[in-house]
């Protein structure tokens, strides 16, 4: 074998070794990248339920509230409603009519 032969052999095992090297090199970054990621969506996941759940605790909490407020509301209006009310004034009179008191003339019959 000539010395230029095998300095072309070691120079395409080196060249090999090297994309190997290379490839084995970045997919391992790759999937690191893709684990830290995902880990990442994990943590994000996690803190959107925490949220999430507090969001419904107080929803809850305000609900409730609410209903003992109706509740409450309910019980007094009719306590309420009767001391604020004025007594019922007499219905406006039209202007034509005769003033309380006197009689309305009889109509003659429609024949």
């Amino acid at each position: 074998m000539r010395a230029g032969n095998l300095d072309d052999n070691l120079s395409k095992k080196a060249f090999a070794s090297v994309v190997r090297y290379t490839l084995v090199a970045s997919t391992g970054m790759v999937i690191l990248s893709a684990t830290s990621a995902a880990a990442d969506d994990t943590a994000a996941f996690q803190r959107l339920e925490a949220k999430i759940q507090q969001l419904e605790t107080r929803h809850e909490t305000e609900i409730k509230a609410l209903q003992a407020e109706i509740r409450r509301l309910r019980r007094e209006k009719p306590v309420g409603t009767a001391a604020t009310q004025p007594p019922p004034a007499q219905p406006p009179q039209p202007s034509s009519a005769p003033p309380l008191g006197i009689p309305v003339p009889a109509l003659p019959a429609k024949a």
